[in-house]
């Protein structure tokens, strides 16, 4: 309170303050409608070109189809709607193409996943018996492996009991003479 006295005193104006923030807030609202009206202004304007454009080129457009017979005049609803059922049309063609690329693509999937995936001849019925199959065949490559160590190690030790063999009786040989 003392604060607010002693600035009135010295001639500070606290309200005067709030008044200019006031006063810039509205000025801030008047450029902003006055940009909105000119805005709204030239749109009208680009409207009324428009029209007048419509309206000078309508009466200049030529007929694409030819002359047309007494009977047959088409009002603008029957235009907009061919309009509308060609373009349905095309956008239909347009997604039967994809799906036939897609379906061709999907087609050379199938064969590359073919090529490169080589199933066995039998295909088990269950993929429980696909997984028997698989442990059996890991089993006995197993045993063929083991089966291979054994032969080679029992080459081995028979070429080292013929090499000691032989030594030996190199070594007999020698001593004799």
């Amino acid at each position: 309170m003392k604060e607010e006295e002693e600035d009135i005193k010295l001639g500070w104006n606290i309200g005067g303050q709030q008044k200019k923030k006031q006063k810039g807030a509205q000025k801030q609202q008047e450029q902003n409608q006055e940009k909105l009206q000119q805005e709204e202004e030239k749109k009208k304007e680009e409207d009324k070109q428009k029209q007048k454009q419509q309206q000078e080129g309508g009466g200049k457009k030529k007929n694409k189809k030819g002359p047309q017979k007494k009977g047959d005049v088409k009002t603008d609803e029957t235009i907009v709607e061919q309009k509308k059922e060609e373009v349905i049309k095309e956008e239909v063609k347009k997604v039967e193409e994809k799906k036939e690329e897609v379906v061709q693509q999907v087609g050379e999937k199938k064969e590359e996943e073919k090529k490169e995936d080589v199933k066995p001849k039998t295909i088990p019925k269950s993929y429980r018996e696909y997984l028997i199959l698989e442990n059996e065949k890991k089993e006995k490559k197993k045993r063929e492996q083991e089966e291979k160590a054994l032969r080679e190690a029992e080459e081995k030790k028979k070429l080292e009991d013929l090499q000691e063999g032989a030594d030996k009786k190199d070594d007999a040989g020698e001593g004799q003479s």
